[in-house]
C-alpha cells in the first residue's frame, strides 16, 4: 500500500494460489475483523487498484482475502498506509509576459550611470524604483523624440527615434513594448494635423 495523494493510497499484490478474485476491505483505527468489516474497496480479478475518496492525513488499515466461487480464504494479508498530509493540488503554471506586458524590473540596468543616485532620488519621494524607471524611461523617448523634431523637423524620423528608445527600454526590461503605441499614435495624429493645416 503506497500513499500517493492526500485522498488516495495505491495497492499491488499478488494473488493466491486458487483464488478467481481478491477482495479488499478496509477500515481507520483498526485492521477489519473479516471480509465483511468495513469498507470494500477492492473486489475483483486483478493485483493492483488505486483506493480514492480517503481523508488526508489519516491511516488506513487493509486486509485482502482471495475468494473462488463464493468461498474466501481462511488467511488473510495485510498492510496499512497513511495518506498525505493535504491533498496538494498541482499549481498552474503562469507564463512569464512576454515583451508586450512584461512587468518592470530594474534587473539589466544596474550598472548604468547614476543608477544608484535615481534609486535614491525615488526613495526620497517614497517611488517605488521600478515605477521610478518607468517614468524615466517615458520622459526620455519623449525627450528624445521632441528633440529630433525641433533639430530635423520630420516627425517621422522623430517618431522612429522615440519608438526605438521604448524598444531599447523594454529589452531592459523597464518598458512594456505597447508603450510604443503611444509616440505612434500621438505623432501620426500631430502630423495628420499638421497636413491639414
Amino acid at each position: 500500500m503506497t500513499p500517493t495523494s492526500g485522498i488516495e493510497v495505491s495497492c499491488a499484490w499478488t494473488k493466491g494460489g486458487g483464488s478467481d478474485k481478491t477482495k479488499i476491505q478496509t477500515k481507520i483505527g483498526s485492521y477489519p475483523t473479516d471480509n465483511n468489516d468495513g469498507t470494500t474497496v477492492y473486489f475483483g480479478n486483478k493485483a493492483t487498484c488505486n483506493v480514492t475518496n480517503l481523508i488526508p492525513g489519516t491511516s488506513y488499515y487493509f486486509r485482502a482475502w482471495g475468494e473462488s466461487a463464493g468461498n474466501y480464504s481462511s488467511s488473510y494479508a495485510q498492510d496499512m498506509a497513511t495518506t498525505l498530509a493535504q491533498n496538494v493540488e498541482p499549481k498552474p503554471s503562469v507564463e512569464t509576459p512576454g515583451g508586450w506586458f512584461q512587468n518592470p524590473t530594474t534587473g539589466r540596468i544596474t550598472k548604468l550611470p547614476f543608477y544608484a543616485d535615481f534609486n535614491r532620488l525615488f526613495d526620497s519621494y517614497s517611488i517605488p524604483n521600478t515605477t521610478g524607471w518607468v517614468i524615466v524611461a517615458i520622459l526620455m523617448s519623449a525627450l528624445l523624440g521632441l528633440g529630433v523634431l525641433s533639430l530635423t523637423g520630420r516627425i517621422w524620423m522623430s517618431l522612429a527615434v522615440s519608438g526605438a528608445s521604448v524598444v531599447l527600454w523594454s529589452w531592459m526590461e523597464i518598458l512594456p513594448l505597447w508603450i510604443v503605441l503611444i509616440p505612434i499614435i500621438i505623432g501620426g495624429s500631430y502630423a495628420f494635423i499638421r497636413s491639414r493645416v
